[in-house]
């Protein structure tokens, strides 16, 4: 089956709905799309890497297991990235394809090869989160991207403090990258045979993260006007996209998480944990007691930034995840190590080390209750100098999950008040003042507030998806012709 329907998906990777409404001038194309089409804001769960898995699999993570670029194996004790043997995920749209339907799907985040009929996929070219390399299902199509176009040159994120200078040539690269990507997805519409269409712009993403301001900060190196330039890049992308697509073409435009000032205090969570840890065995800690031991931890904080940020980009992928595999998992004695603190984004995750799951585990199932209920309390005990709270929830997502990938989620999930800024220094009544400098580099972080809007001949569709996995339902919807009742 071909369907006559042709149904075009822009994705845009933590775009926020806010920032384009307060620049709505400057993003023409945008802001028409959100004035005319119909549709609403969209739910998540405050899991920053489970957005895409989640709208790909039309499921939640404790189904399809994946929250972050890196996560925890408990049976090698170890950090490693999510892949298609792991965590294996098959997207809905290759559903679609077994049905006749044709597809291209282009950089859609935290996709992993496999197999596919009547669907071409161009995986990590230009992606914010690049889980793996560029590749396609379609070999001689990879080749004549990468000898056309070449790889989109934002590259991947190094997660440490930049000066102005660096970050300029970073927003540099989004912006090319832009141009470039408009012209590739173009090449596509027209030399690919397709029903539906899926792009998703993860240069959105990127510049939240890296050139988000700080209007607090007088020596802020963020480019002025960063994020807006990025923007309007993208706007102009979709410009020439819906153009391309024609009117008889159904656009859907959604992002399925957005962006705000940082509000992490991710940088505080591994002391308040250890200290906690020692409150729950019952054990003194002394006032400075802190990070965890581990030679890359103490490499990281006496490396300046500058330095580490020049290695990275001059290593391969697996001396980065190496490397992310030590801080994480690295230094501890598992024999009494209870939990420890997971690598993260907004959120803190917290990793139980139980008997039964992990390899090496200790903690008996009762005694992780025990352990998660302490943890639980003492996060939402802290608070600024001021005694405003910093922790506005905790819950338990892998003790709380029933899908069968529910194991591999944090047992903790440890979400900050995203009025708050990035702070420095925090108190508990038990465990005292808890100290760390932020360390990411990122001015901005992520806002749970997903939003999508369809414009064109089927906008009138009953199906109003409210969740980030009901996405796929509209998909449905407009590609597949009622049915008889």
């Amino acid at each position: 089956m071909t369907s006559a329907r042709k149904l075009f998906l822009i994705g845009l990777d933590a775009g926020d709905r806010q920032f384009i409404t307060e620049h709505a001038a400057e993003l023409p194309n945008l802001t028409t799309l959100l004035a005319e089409g119909r549709g609403g804001p969209l739910e998540a769960e405050p899991m920053s890497g489970a957005v895409w898995p989640s709208f790909a699999t039309r499921s939640r993570p404790d189904h399809h297991g994946i929250f972050h670029l890196h996560q925890w194996d408990a049976e090698a004790m170890r950090m490693r990235r999510p892949d298609g043997d792991w965590t294996p995920i098959r997207p809905f749209w290759r559903d679609l394809g077994d049905r006749g339907v044709r597809v291209v799907a282009f950089d859609v985040p935290f996709i992993f090869p496999g197999p596919s009929r009547n669907v071409v996929e161009v995986q990590n070219w230009g992606s914010h989160d690049l889980v793996g390399p560029f590749a396609s299902n379609d070999p001689s199509l990879a080749k004549h991207i990468r000898r056309t176009f070449g790889l989109h040159p934002m590259g991947f994120e190094v997660p440490v403090r930049k000066t102005a200078g660096q970050l300029a040539k970073i927003l540099g690269r989004i912006v090319e990258g832009t141009a470039i990507k408009t012209r590739l997805t173009l090449a596509l519409m027209r030399e690919q045979p397709w029903d539906v269409f899926l792009v998703a712009f993860g240069e959105t993403h990127r510049a939240g993260h890296m050139l988000w301001p700080d209007p607090d900060d007088p020596a802020d190196p963020a480019p002025p006007g960063g994020v807006a330039k990025v923007y309007a890049a993208v706007d102009r992308a979709v410009g020439a996209i819906v153009r391309e697509a024609g009117p008889e073409t159904d656009i859907v435009l959604f992002a399925l998480h957005g962006m705000g000032a940082n509000s992490s205090q991710s940088h505080l969570a591994s002391i308040f944990m250890r200290r906690a840890m020692a409150r729950f065995r019952g054990e003194p800690f002394a006032a400075q007691a802190g990070e965890a031991p581990g030679f890359m931890r103490s490499l990281r904080r006496k490396v300046p930034a500058g330095l580490q940020h020049a290695i990275a980009e001059l290593v391969p992928q697996w001396v980065r995840d190496a490397v992310v595999a030590r801080e994480v998992g690295g230094g501890y004695h598992w024999e009494t190590t209870e939990g420890f603190l997971l690598a993260s984004d907004l959120a803190a995750y917290l990793r139980l080390n139980i008997k039964g799951r992990e390899a090496r585990g200790v903690l008996t199932p009762e005694e992780a209750v025990r352990l998660r209920e302490v943890l639980r309390d003492e996060a939402m005990a802290l608070t600024l100098p001021d005694g405003r709270p910093v922790v506005r929830r905790v819950t338990f997502p892998a003790a709380e999950g029933q899908g069968p990938r529910a194991h591999l989620l944090p047992d903790l999930l440890l979400e900050w008040d995203p009025d708050i800024p990035q702070v420095d220094e925090i108190h508990s009544p038990h465990l005292g003042v808890i100290r760390a400098p932020p360390g990411t580099g990122r001015g901005g972080n992520h806002r749970f507030n997903g939003f999508y809007a369809h414009r064109g001949p089927r906008q009138d569709t009953s199906v109003q998806p409210r969740h980030i996995a009901e996405l796929g339902d509209l998909v449905e919807a407009l590609v597949e012709p009622p049915r008889s009742p």
